[in-house]
């Protein structure tokens, strides 16, 4: 699972000119990077004379599952640079070369294969880094790290890579274009690098240089990379001109036949502008905010809170993690469709910069809104404005603003806030948040009200602790956020215990104990549970987690109490097959105000992934949901999903997916079911400049149709055409 894969960081440094490998897991890590007079060329075959004239990074150590062991594969690494690019080269040896795994596969979806690659610190601050890694065959996985967050691989850059399967292994070789990176102007500078290799055949991971698991922060660890000089990439300028293309249709059910609607041409533009080399301005007029790859389904039925759908949009990826912050008070999909955006986003000195505008044509009425009569949406547009501010403080402490607006004709909401955290003693962290909100509703009334984080922990290589108190006012409002629930004070604790044998049998145990408690603003208990769980981890990533919930929640004027055991078993056993089971069950409420009960429920959910030589990839999906009314007792509901999505890559750049997608939902005596295929050819020579062709149908028999025969409910044909366009200025 990529959780997995985002435990471990790597970072990146220049070419070493002489990296002598290190004696012990204490001794000092600083590396030496190298200006290439002849770039080197991206073929995966090091042969070129920058690799050939310089001393590789050696000396891997463990890095998962034990952090304290020299690596039992050998390791190398070069870096380089010039004025246009950053290199990096890897020679990965393998005492079994037929075990490594490597496919074909578009960006990002390489994380079950074999991979090398580096977290790169441009500022050297331990707060952020750049995430590129590539399997065998050089397909890409990029991502950022913000220390105190999860780590984001939905963003791309702009970067080359290529890499081969050799006798011994396998090779890589990097090309970062400097516009792709942010860092300060001085003449000299001092970058940090961590270096990571996978080895899922061995359930391994080792690292440059030695990273320990138990402290509160991986960046911090990374090796200095020195001999960066008189950087002058000038101001990068990019172009993203696009066009796009939609035919879509649906059912009219007053007219019992299938009607398309006028099909919709548009063409837009991006701009990029480098202001600086750390911090950058970007422009988009009539964008193409489209997604290619619709949402996987989820549950719906019997849900007391909003779902959560990730952003996929190409210009909200990008900087996303610096409006990051403790509350998630930044929720890009609160932008509909919008016609014009911009943003500034970056550092300056010690400051780091997020400003975003978005003016939105078709806007969300946001929950707990009505227009005057009740009225569900209103033909007008809403204005979006977010400022993001954080500054560093020492080495271990960054302080935070955010403040974020909504205006909408005759309503609006606006909040603002301070933000902190905190890093000590190598294994304590601590994040805090406050901020309060002031909305006028639609109807003309208006409420206020404040919202407060804290969490403090405690990493370690045995002992883990955290506690966390969240409390957020009945009157709060985020409508530019995604916050579930208000009107909350929240009490969580949690305390593990963790030995890692790195036997045969076993790699890893982790046993652990949760408290949590939750009040309203009127001091009555809405929720409790106390959760027992254990973690064991076997060879070959194979991971079994056992859980027992003993949970207490007040709905609808009455308390419900009830137990649930999930458990879970997932790895990657094969190079051919990887995959997991889950499955919950125990007692749970029917969250039906007008007929609440203690209902008995169960949840199964399977995925695996097949591979078939290096160009086929099927990944498959199922759930299923039931719920009856008490054990034993009548049904309530039941949901299945099943979602394959095979892909079959010609190349790097050329690809064709389908994905077939059913939902069953069966409420009340009555069915609906759901078939939905999406077709999609792509071309993607690199980041920004795509092709896609592709359509989407959906079939539907739904509960209210007495025949109960299939008949096509939507179709919806579509093309993006992009290409990026890039000039360094001096």
């Amino acid at each position: 699972m990529r959780s997995a894969f985002l435990l471990c960081l790597a970072g990146i440094s220049p070419c070493a000119l002489a990296t002598p490998a290190l004696a012990g897991p204490d001794a000092p890590a600083r590396i030496a990077a190298a200006r290439a007079v002849q770039p080197p060329v991206v073929d995966g075959r090091l042969d070129d004379a920058v690799w050939r004239d310089a001393a590789p990074a050696t000396g891997f150590w463990k890095f998962r599952p034990v952090d304290d062991q020299p690596a039992t594969q050998r390791t190398e690494v070069w870096f380089a640079y010039d004025d246009a690019s950053f290199y990096v080269a890897f020679r990965a040896h393998d005492d079994a070369p037929s075990g490594v795994r490597a496919a074909l596969a578009v960006r990002d979806q390489c994380m079950s294969d074999d991979l090398v690659g580096i977290v790169l610190d441009t500022f050297n601050d331990g707060r952020r880094g750049y995430e590129l890694f590539c399997n065998p065959l050089g397909v890409q996985a990029d991502g950022v790290i913000v220390e105190g967050q999860d780590d984001d691989f939905s963003v791309d850059y702009v970067w080359r890579s290529a890499g081969r399967l050799t006798p011994d292994g396998y090779e890589v070789e990097m090309a970062i274009p400097l516009g792709s990176l942010r860092y300060s102007d001085a003449d000299r500078q001092t970058w940090s690098v961590a270096v990571i290799r996978m080895l899922p055949a061995r359930g391994e991971q080792h690292a440059f240089p030695h990273l320990l698991r138990g402290r509160n922060c991986l960046l911090c660890q990374s090796a200095d990379l020195t001999g960066i000089e008189g950087l002058h990439p000038g101001r990068t300028f990019e172009l993203l001109p696009a066009m796009t293309g939609l035919r879509r249709g649906a059912t009219d059910e007053s007219l019992a036949r299938f009607r398309y609607e006028q099909d919709r041409y548009q063409a837009g533009l991006g701009v990029k502008l480098g202001i600086t080399p750390a911090l950058t301005a970007d422009l988009a007029v009539n964008p193409d905010f489209s997604q290619v790859e619709s949402d996987a389904a989820q549950v719906e039925v019997n849900q007391r809170f909003a779902l959560y759908y990730p952003e996929k949009r190409p210009f909200f990826l990008e900087g996303q993690e610096i409006f990051g912050s403790p509350l998630q008070l930044v929720y890009t999909r609160t932008i509909f469709e919008p016609l014009v955006a911009a943003k500034l986003s970056g550092k300056s000195g010690g400051t780091t910069i997020g400003v975003l505008g978005a003016l939105d044509d078709t806007p969300l009425v946001p929950r707990g809104d009505a227009g005057p009569g009740g009225a569900a949406a209103l033909a007008r547009r809403a204005v979006f404005d977010i400022v993001r501010l954080k500054q560093d403080v020492g080495r271990d402490a960054t302080l935070g603003f955010l403040a974020t607006g909504r205006e909408y004709p005759g309503a609006w909401n606006r909040l603002a806030g301070l933000d902190a955290q905190v890093r000590f003693r190598r294994l304590w962290s601590w994040v805090a948040q406050g901020v309060g909100s002031e909305t006028r509703d639609l109807d003309g009334g208006r409420k206020s009200g404040a919202a407060y984080t804290s969490e403090l922990s405690r990493a370690g290589g045995h002992l883990q602790l955290d506690l966390a108190y969240n409390d957020i006012a009945p009157g709060f409002r985020a409508d530019a956020g995604f916050i579930r629930r208000t009107d909350l004070r929240e009490g969580v604790a949690v305390a593990g215990w963790q030995e890692r044998p790195d036997s045969a049998a076993i790699r890893r145990l982790r046993a652990s104990l949760s408290y949590r408690q939750l009040y309203d603003h009127a001091d009555v208990r809405q929720e409790a549970q106390l959760a027992p769980a254990l973690l064991l981890e076997f060879p070959r990533k194979v991971t079994l987690f056992v859980r027992e919930r003993w949970r207490m929640e007040r709905f609808a004027g009455a308390d419900f109490r009830g137990a649930r055991l999930d458990a879970a078993l997932e790895g990657e056993p094969w190079k051919l097959l990887t995959g997991g089971l889950a499955w919950d069950e125990g007692e749970e409420i029917h969250y039906d105000p007008a007929d609440a009960f203690l209902a008995w429920g169960r949840e199964w959910d399977a995925w695996a992934t097949l591979r078939a030589g290096e160009k086929l990839k099927l990944e498959l999906t199922a759930t299923r949901v039931t719920e009856w009314r008490g054990r034993g007792g009548a049904r309530v509901f039941d949901v299945e999903i099943a979602r394959v999505k095979a892909s079959y890559q010609f190349t790097r750049a050329l690809a064709l997916r389908v994905i077939p997608q059913w939902q069953s939902v069966d409420e009340d005596g009555g069915r609906d079911r759901d078939l939905d295929v999406n077709v999609l050819a792509s071309c993607q020579p690199g980041p920004g400049t795509v092709f896609y062709l592709g359509v989407d149908d959906g079939w539907n028999d739904p509960a209210t149709d007495p025949v109960h025969r299939f008949h096509r409910a939507r179709r919806a044909l579509f093309f993006k055409a992009s290409y990026l366009w890039r000039v360094n200025a001096s």
